[in-house]
Formats: structure tokens, sequence, C-alpha cells
């Protein structure tokens, strides 16, 4: 397993940590030394994170298994004279496909600041 890097953000405030995550997804060359260093070390540890996810997720298939279980759910719901619960959790599935879209927009746009930045 390989070695976990440093997030580089311990000791930094909320803001600070939020800008440098703002930054990490700018898709723009980042200019100051200090935010530089910050986040090519945040942008190392995020790739890291995301590869460890994919090992545990198997490539999608824990995706396909939920999203198939909320469609399941939401149709089993309907039929037996339960729509508010149907409703509700096809706002849950809704939600989950909203995260997983933002979550692989956000990793995206990480790579590409990486790249343009000569990290990757």
């Amino acid at each position: 397993m390989d070695a976990k890097p440093n997030g580089g953000l311990r000791g930094k405030s909320q803001a600070e940590k939020r800008r440098i995550g703002r930054l990490s997804r700018s898709e723009r060359v980042i200019e100051d030394p200090e935010d530089r260093t910050a986040v090519a070390a945040f942008s190392a540890y995020m790739v890291w994170f995301y590869e460890q996810k994919a090992k545990r997720n198997r490539r999608g298939l824990l995706d396909w298994a939920v999203l198939s279980l909320f469609v399941l759910g939401t149709v089993v719901l309907f039929a037996s004279g339960l729509p508010p619960l149907g409703g509700f959790l096809a706002v849950l599935a809704a939600c989950f496909l909203s995260a997983r879209w933002l979550s692989r927009r956000w990793k995206r746009q990480l790579l590409r600041t990486a790249e343009i930045n000569g990290w990757s």
C-alpha cells in the first residue's frame, strides 16, 4: 500500500483550508510560492485519496449497487401505496447522484490544476 502523503493543511484555519481547496480546483497557474507548496501537498494527498477510494469502491460497482437499490426501493414503495416514502427515496437517489457528479467534477478540476502547474 502506498504511503499516505501529508495533506499540508494541519495547523491552518478553516478559511485558509477552504482557500487552498478552491485554489486546487481553479484550473489556473498558481503564482504565490507558499500557495503553490500548500496546493501541491493538498493535491498529492487528494490524488492518493481518490486512488484509495477507487480501490475500495471496485471501480464503481458500489455506486451501481446503491443506485439500483434506490430505484428498486422507490418502485416498491410507490407500488405498495406509500408514495411519500417513495418520493423521499427518489430525493435521496437524486442527492446521491448529485454528490457523485460533484465529486467527479472536483476531481477533474484538481487533476487539471495539477497538470497545469506541472505536478502530475
